[in-house]
């Protein structure tokens, strides 16, 4: 099959096919959009779920110096 870029359509990122009517060429338009949709939406909930939960984690400035002191120090003895 030739790729021919001017008449071919982008299925995937790594793929393109030539539609021999104007029917196919909607067809695959149309389940481009809608995988492209998707990933779309996993992306957006997969990143509110991180930001929910750095969001959920209230910490006090005295813990937190505590951690990052105590982290320090586990950092010192690994090396």
């Amino acid at each position: 099959m030739a790729n021919n870029s001017e008449n071919s359509i982008k299925v995937s990122p790594d793929q393109r096919v030539t539609p021999q009517t104007q029917e196919e060429a909607d067809d695959l338009n149309t389940v481009y959009s809608h995988e492209h949709e998707v990933r779309e939406r996993c992306y957006r909930d997969c990143e509110k779920k991180t930001r929910q939960r750095i969001k959920r984690e209230n910490v006090s400035p005295s813990k937190f110096l505590r951690r990052y002191f105590i982290r320090t120090l586990d950092d010192l003895d690994q090396e």
